[in-house]
């Protein structure tokens, strides 16, 4: 499975996240790992850090720029999905 992180258009620049990049990937490994800690098998998932530069919506108002900043999970396999399922069931 596949975690894609995503962020707004407003630029970051903190010592912790110099960017949207960095920003993004965080959020991205953050979901990994509460699966893995979860008991989802690390081996199954990777990460991606998207920044800004793939909005669903124009980023043209707050409730739109909120809209953008998410976790997307991509199912590669089937398999993944009946692991991804029994965590959540638990």
């Amino acid at each position: 499975m596949k975690i894609e992180g995503h962020t707004d258009n407003a630029p970051i620049r903190t010592a912790h996240f110099p960017s949207n990049w960095e920003l993004s990937a965080s959020r991205a490994a953050e979901v990994a790992r509460m699966l893995v800690t979860a008991g989802f098998p690390g081996e199954k998932l990777s990460i991606e850090g998207f920044a800004q530069y793939r909005p669903k919506i124009p980023n043209d108002s707050p409730q739109s720029r909120a809209v953008n900043r998410r976790i997307e999970t991509v199912y590669q396999r089937g398999s993944v999905r009946k692991n991804m399922i029994d965590i959540l069931r638990r």
